[in-house]
């Protein structure tokens, strides 16, 4: 076993270094792979938007506290909040308007404030006017400070706790704004658990005040059975209705709820160019989506260049899904467009927002100087911050790197830490070698026969082939204390075969020869026997000179066809691209 984990972690050294040449694809993904395998993209994760400062002209629901306070808006002020007036002349009646406690402008002379330069001074005053506008009960800038309190925009200390209250105490009183924002921190788990009933709910109440956004959340929930049962009627009805206050990511959802989802095939096409329609809008989300359907060649004839040009719009516009699809593009060379430096730039971008698919791949680019120099220590810093973000196969790496000294010193504990991690959360690569280092006692594990069986059994269950190999060789041999049982065995064997294990598919013939499988197949034990002689297995030539002398030229010619047929089902390694969802 000791011979086995240097072979391993030998393999897997090449691989750290190889990167993304051919990578491990999840079995649960961890994140999106090129290109989105779902596209559904209402499972979003940007940002909650700036509110509208349109929305400082809505008073409906605004309660002044102090009665001298005012919600007067008079024809200057609202031409100017319309029109996003920042004029000197106009900011000095802003100023007179507060003076009288004008809520309306003193919430908006705060916010041009806090946005008009980098002043600590003009910022701190800003922040000041704005607060006091919402303390005040001026429900916009209660809305208005909760954004600015979540996000720690304009100098402000994050704080999620103080923005939600904020939020919660707009949306309780009304403000449709507001009740919009809270359902999409419900939506995303902002501040807030994720919570797909409150999702609903809030989206329910902004959508009976009309508001555009929250009908088409309504649409999304029925779409998706989001805090409701699923309803593509009502999905329809709620997205045609918001298409019609405007709502441009309904006309996307929409043309989802009919490519994507089975609904109406007879509006398949009208799906393609609602969907072609928002992204011509510059729906960014949109964009992704019409870019994916062009690279499928669904609906239309597949056109990698249109890929690209879409994908590039959205990527530009700062959306970090579309930057990974571009980046991952352009380090496959499938359609003969690779280009690695470019790849690295557009990984960079979606890497310095956290996403772990962009860490990981631009790691893999770094490590083996693909797209320009080399960089193990570089390499490891990002397989390192995809690994804090849950991507189990760079922890994997990181594991690997602490063990064998790669882009950092040999440190056995960091080692064996990143590869429980990256155990536990299931990935099959590390199940195996930690089995490994519980069955030899390596690494500063201590040994434990239960521990490593427990392992390499999950990591074969989990489509691991080398533990697959294991497993049948366990209950082959009686191994680990386990009794023997040669049916078990030859069904791990068979498991690890269909993936192009070699002596495994050594081992299926042998069984097919001589019985032990319960029938005797001359037949297919040529055809396992001439699979496994393709990798050079060695025990495999000299069975299958054994069994030449039983079979006809005939049934030898079979056996080879039968053979050339064969295609690994790759129960963990996967293509660069995987088909859309049907």
């Amino acid at each position: 076993m000791k011979a086995l984990i240097k072979s391993l972690l030998a393999i897997s050294c090449f691989a750290f270094l190889a990167g993304c040449q051919t990578r491990r694809a999840e079995v649960q993904s961890d994140a999106p792979h090129f290109p989105i395998g779902d596209i559904s993209l209402v499972r979003r994760k940007e940002n909650l938007l700036a509110p509208d400062v349109r929305t400082f002209l809505i008073t409906a629901g605004s309660k002044p506290l102090n009665p001298s306070a005012s919600l007067n808006i008079e024809p200057w002020l609202s031409a100017g909040i319309t029109n996003l007036d920042r004029s000197p002349k106009f900011l000095k009646r802003l100023r007179a308007a507060t003076a009288r406690n004008n809520l309306v402008a003193q919430a908006y002379l705060g916010l041009l404030l806090l946005t008009a330069n980098d002043s600590a001074v003009d910022k701190a005053e800003g922040y000041s006017l704005l607060e006091s506008s919402a303390q005040q009960d001026f429900l916009p800038a209660i809305n208005q400070l909760a954004y600015i309190d979540m996000f720690g925009k304009y100098g402000a200390q994050r704080d999620l706790h103080k923005a939600i209250r904020s939020l919660r105490d707009a949306a309780d009183k009304g403000f449709a704004d507001a009740q919009q924002q809270l359902a999409l921190c419900y939506e995303q788990g902002r501040g807030v658990p994720i919570d797909p009933v409150e999702f609903y709910y809030w989206s329910k109440r902004a959508a009976d005040q009309k508001n555009p956004t929250s009908i088409g959340a309504l649409g999304i929930c029925y779409m998706e059975g989001r805090g409701v049962e699923t309803n593509f009627d009502l999905a329809e009805k709620y997205f045609k209705e918001s298409i019609e206050l405007g709502n441009t990511r309904a006309r996307l959802n929409l043309g989802l709820l009919y490519t994507d989802k089975g609904y109406k095939t007879n509006e398949f096409q009208h799906g393609i160019d609602l969907i072609r329609e928002a992204a011509e809008a510059d729906d960014i989300r949109a964009q992704v989506a019409f870019a994916n359907l062009n690279i499928w060649g669904k609906g239309m004839p597949q056109n990698a260049t249109n890929f690209v040009v879409w994908t590039r719009k959205s990527a530009e516009s700062g959306l970090v899904d579309a930057q990974l699809n571009l980046g991952h593009f352009l380090v496959s060379d499938k359609f003969g467009m690779q280009n690695l430096s470019e790849a690295r730039q557009w990984l960079l971008l979606a890497a310095n927002q956290n996403e772990p698919e962009a860490c990981y791949i631009l790691a893999g680019l770094l490590a083996f100087g693909r797209g320009g120099s080399t960089n193990q220590i570089d390499a490891l810093a990002l397989y390192r911050r995809a690994g804090e973000l849950g991507h189990r196969d760079a922890q994997f790496r990181v594991a690997l790197a602490n063990l064998n000294g790669l882009g950092t010193q040999t440190n056995q504990v960091e080692g064996i830490t990143w590869l429980r991690r990256s155990a536990t959360n299931g990935w099959p690569p590390a199940e195996w070698l930690l089995g490994a280092c519980y069955s030899s006692g390596s690494y500063g594990v201590h040994a434990d026969t239960n521990t490593a069986v427990q392992w390499i059994r999950k990591a074969a269950e989990h489509g691991e082939i080398s533990a697959q190999y294991e497993m049948a060789s366990t209950y082959l041999f009686g191994k680990y204390g386990i009794a023997k049982d040669l049916p078990t065995a030859l069904l791990w064997f068979q498991k690890a075969a269909d993936q192009g294990h070699a002596a495994s598919q050594n081992s299926v013939a042998y069984a097919h020869e001589t019985g032990a499988n319960g029938s005797i197949d001359l037949l297919e034990a040529c055809k396992w026997y001439q699979l496994a002689i393709k990798q050079n297995d060695p025990t495999a030539k000299i069975n299958m000179q054994r069994l030449r002398l039983k079979l006809t030229p005939e049934q030898i010619e079979e056996g080879d066809r039968r053979a050339s047929e064969f295609k690994p089902h790759l129960e963990v390694w996967s293509p660069m691209l995987p088909s859309p969802r049907k």
